[in-house]
């Protein structure tokens, strides 16, 4: 999928007005999580967390959902996951006006507005990939740096 297709993608989710659906709609964007383990998430029979507003995928991803005080929320999740044998790959948790994500692999952290997640989308890509999405970036704008100049001649 294209750099352009992936921030597409996520800024239709996140300008949704109902976020019900949001967290399963975000990962069915990524490969590495198949549709019927999406569908299961979503039934509860693999959601490890039985608490209200909360997502737990074993071994992937942590996500909680705050009505207010996101940090406060990331905080207690933070302790919570301590204790856990499988520690998720990935920590969320939002109000659907601010996010705090952590890749716990890297350790790599990220506090946005939500509705610029779209402009993150490679936080969540594999370490190598995400490197890729960053050169290609750079490459891109250094590029147009470039025509910028060429065309100012």
């Amino acid at each position: 999928m294209a750099i352009t297709e992936y921030e597409d993608k996520i800024k239709e989710i996140v300008n949704r007005e109902d976020h019900s659906g949001f967290i399963y709609d975000f990962l069915s964007i990524y490969d590495r999580i198949s549709k019927a383990t999406i569908t299961k998430l979503r039934k509860g029979s693999n959601n490890l967390s039985k608490v209200s507003g909360e997502v737990h995928l074993k071994n992937k991803l942590y996500f909680k959902e705050v009505s207010s005080q996101v940090l406060q929320g990331y905080s207690d999740l933070e302790e919570k996951i301590k204790s856990l044998k499988s520690k998720p790959r990935y920590v969320i948790v939002t109000d659907y006006d601010q996010l705090l994500a952590k890749d716990e692999k890297t350790g790599d952290t990220l506090d946005i507005k939500f509705k610029e997640l779209p402009r993150y989308f490679d936080f969540f890509s594999r370490h190598h990939e995400r490197m890729i999405f960053r050169r290609l970036f750079c490459l891109q704008l250094t590029w147009t740096a470039i025509g910028m100049r060429l065309r100012r001649l």
